[in-house]
């Protein structure tokens, strides 16, 4: 497995586990599917339904682009993009998070979907 793979993977890893802390809250990891992939994550929850993740951990990254890509491999289901940005800072070999360590983008419809469910 390819470093960037590799580092993908413990992402959502980590993801997975940190969303299934709280409760109500079901994660699980979704299976590679190549053309019938819908995603990273299902995340399910009694209140709001079930939301597809989108998980990248990576220097860059076109979130609209993205955000539209995990919306169509999602299909009915609402889709977000969760982002941990990394960077080499100080010749560093390690990257470290740039900003905020964490952020997640949705569409401004699933946004007001969601605040309305709560």
């Amino acid at each position: 497995m390819n470093k960037p793979k590799k580092q993908g993977t413990q992402f959502e890893t980590w993801l997975c586990k940190e969303l299934s802390t709280y409760p109500g809250i079901v994660a699980e990891r979704l299976a590679e599917g190549g053309s019938h992939d819908v995603g990273d994550i299902r995340v399910t929850t009694h209140s709001v339904g079930t939301w597809i993740v989108e998980a990248k951990a990576r220097a860059n990254l076109n979130v609209h682009q993205t955000l539209a890509a995990a919306r169509h491999k999602a299909g009915h289901d609402p889709a977000v993009v969760i982002w941990k940005k990394l960077v080499r800072k100080d010749g560093s070999q390690r990257r470290v998070t740039d900003g905020e360590p964490i952020v997640v983008a949705m569409t401004l419809d699933d946004f007001i979907g969601f605040i309305n469910w709560t």
